[in-house]
């Protein structure tokens, strides 16, 4: 490449990827059209517009091929014009099939458009490595209503995605609105990403040092709301004492932030607060309100009928577990093993393993599987002990195992040889 001129040079550097390389070859040298517009397309790759808006203009229109229709509707959009760039675009296409204008016209209309969903199908065929067009078709789906296309569409990027932070940031951001906390987490914290969406799935996703990460630097309401959670937490989950008592003065500090919003959310969490520091009456009070506010919440509703219970009050416990999501129904045969009333356990506890079945949660159909062998156990139910753990060790593992051997319940039955074998399978 020693002898070669600035064209090849310039071809060369372009064919490798290398825009800058290609732009300062072509530079020097005169070029025909072909290669005009593509130095203006590299000129855009560098975020240099105005040098590519002067290279393009020194070809006629009417000479322009679909590179030159393809810069000129990046510079299009990025002069606030979408309606020209979609045309550049679109007459681009009627030129050469360029996999970009594809991708381009698909990132276009991705979450704004309800035909984009068709663009960006078409995109993921005609560029099959590029991510974005995966990741539009994920923004267009998610914005018609259907997460399950979202999600795959996301799995199918992410390999491609590779070290691009805005995308793994915009990918964060895409996750976290198709219900993916996990996924969204992890994207978000490979891509440094501060948000309050990415930094609630992190919360929801039992990462509080990711959700941290991705509210540093945030105020406002949202992000007060999620601190105050994430320092509960913290105090929670520490041992009572010495241990807990700088945890609980740093989320009182929290809860003293004017920023804090007095949403449902945010109540409940100092309910929790106030749990903490032993005003069980001023606790319960903060969970009622929250529910007065928004009834749907299964968060304080839990903890009011935890509160209850714990006082002996079991009918007034039962009485706050309206409604029927799993959760809350795990809860009730919670209450009614403690109060005695198996028959009535099962039978709630049975309803809630449904409603986590159809939702494919293992964390949950590993509990009340575990749940239902405990009344089995209780019972003296041999094929339904049996049955349940089977299905509790399939989804929670060899944790699992090794509660069901340190639970005094389950004592007379560990050597039965069915069930040891049961639990000796775990993994």
């Amino acid at each position: 490449m020693a002898c070669a001129g600035p064209v090849e040079r310039g071809d060369a550097a372009w064919a490798a990827g290398d825009m800058t390389g290609a732009v300062e070859a072509w530079q020097q040298a005169e070029l025909d059209a072909t290669r005009v517009q593509r130095l203006a397309r590299a000129l855009v790759r560098l975020d240099r517009l105005d040098e590519a808006e002067v290279a393009l203009e020194t070809v006629p229109p009417d000479a322009r091929g679909a590179e030159g229709q393809l810069v000129e509707g990046l510079l299009h959009l990025h002069r606030g014009a979408p309606e020209a760039a979609l045309a550049a675009f679109e007459a681009g296409l009627l030129l050469d099939e360029l996999p970009e204008l594809w991708v381009n016209r698909c990132l276009l209309g991705a979450g704004a458009r309800p035909e984009a969903l068709g663009w960006c199908r078409e995109a993921t065929q005609r560029a099959p490595e590029d991510p974005r067009a995966q990741l539009g078709l994920a923004a267009s789906a998610l914005s018609l209503g259907a997460p399950d296309v979202a999600l795959a569409a996301l799995d199918r990027a992410a390999p491609l995605v590779e070290d691009d932070v805005e995308l793994r940031a915009w990918s964060a951001q895409l996750r976290a609105g198709a219900g993916d906390p996990v996924g969204a987490c992890d994207e978000g914290a490979r891509a440094g990403v501060v948000s309050i969406e990415v930094a609630a799935c992190c919360v929801e996703a039992g990462r509080p040092d990711d959700a941290e990460g991705a509210l540093r630097g945030l105020g406002g309401a949202e992000a007060a709301a999620l601190r105050l959670r994430l320092a509960v937490d913290r105090a929670e989950g520490a041992p009572p004492g010495g241990p807990r008592a700088p945890l609980i003065a740093a989320a009182e500090r929290l809860a003293a932030d004017p920023a804090l919003p007095a949403t449902p959310a945010a109540l409940t969490d100092q309910g929790r607060l106030a749990m903490l520091q032993g005003a069980s009456a001023e606790a319960e009070a903060l969970w009622r309100r929250a529910l007065a506010e928004d009834p749907t919440l299964s968060a304080p509703r839990l903890n009011l009928a935890n509160a209850l219970a714990a006082r002996g009050l079991l009918p007034e416990a039962l009485a706050a577990l309206e409604g029927d999501a799993p959760e809350i129904l795990a809860e009730r045969g919670r209450i009614l093993e403690a109060s005695g009333q198996l028959p009535e356990a099962r039978a709630v506890t049975e309803a809630a393993l449904t409603g986590c079945l159809e939702a494919g949660h293992d964390p949950c159909v590993a509990e009340l599987s575990w749940r239902l062998a405990h009344l089995d156990a209780r019972g003296g139910d041999r094929a339904a002990l049996a049955a349940h753990l089977t299905r509790a060790v399939a989804a929670g593992g060899a944790p699992l195992a090794d509660r069901v051997r340190s639970d005094p319940t389950f004592q007379p039955w560990v050597h039965d040889p069915e069930i040891s074998g049961i639990l000796i399978g775990a993994r």
